[in-house]
C-alpha cells in the first residue's frame, strides 16, 4: 500500500493538534488545585447590646422539672419488670434524681425538707437497684417507686407549693 504524502501530513497535523491542545481539559480535570482560603470579614461591633436576663419565674422552672420528673418516673415504673434493661433503668433513675435536684433549686425554703424526704425515699430505690438483678426483689422495688411517686404527687405538686400569695 502506498501512502500519499498529503495523507501523512494530514495525520501528522492531526496528531500535533490533539497533543498540543486537545488533552488540556482532560489534564485540568485530573490536576489537583489548591483550595482557596475562605475570607472571613471582620465586622466590628460598635455598640454592644445588653440583653435583659430571661424572665422565667421559679414556678415555671419548677413546673418544667416536675413534668420531666413525671416522664422519667413513669418510664422507670414501666421498665421495672423488664429483666434485661439494666442500663436503661440506671439511666432513667439518674434522670429522675437529676430532676429532683433541679426541683430543689427552685422550691421555696419551707418545702426543702419535703424534697429531702423524697430524696430519701429514692435512696431506698437506689439501694434496691444497686443489688444484682437476681437478688433484687421486684415487688419491693415497685412499691418503693410507687411510694416515691405518690409522695411527689401529693406533697410536691407545683400548684400546691406555689400559691398566689407566694408568687
Amino acid at each position: 500500500m502506498r501512502r500519499s504524502p498529503l495523507g501523512v501530513i494530514t495525520v501528522c497535523i492531526l496528531i500535533l493538534s490533539v497533543s498540543l491542545g486537545g488533552c488540556e481539559p482532560l489534564r485540568k480535570k485530573f490536576t489537583r488545585k489548591k483550595k482557596e482560603a475562605k475570607k472571613e470579614e471582620f465586622i466590628p461591633i460598635l455598640e454592644p447590646i445588653d440583653y435583659p436576663p430571661s424572665r422565667v419565674s421559679a414556678l415555671d422552672q419548677y413546673k418544667y422539672h416536675y413534668s420531666l420528673w413525671q416522664v422519667w418516673d413513669k418510664e422507670l415504673l414501666q421498665l421495672i419488670g423488664e429483666p434485661t434493661m439494666e442500663k436503661r433503668k440506671n439511666y432513667l433513675f439518674t434522670e429522675v434524681m437529676q430532676q429532683l435536684e433541679e426541683m430543689k433549686r427552685w422550691v421555696p425554703q419551707e418545702y426543702l425538707p419535703k424534697i429531702e424526704e423524697a430524696h430519701q425515699i429514692y435512696d431506698g430505690v437506689r439501694k434496691e437497684l444497686e443489688k444484682p438483678e437476681v437478688m433484687r426483689n421486684q415487688s419491693i422495688l415497685q412499691s418503693r417507686l410507687r411510694k416515691a411517686e405518690s409522695f411527689m404527687m401529693n406533697e410536691l405538686k407545683p400548684e400546691d407549693i406555689f400559691t398566689e400569695e407566694k408568687q
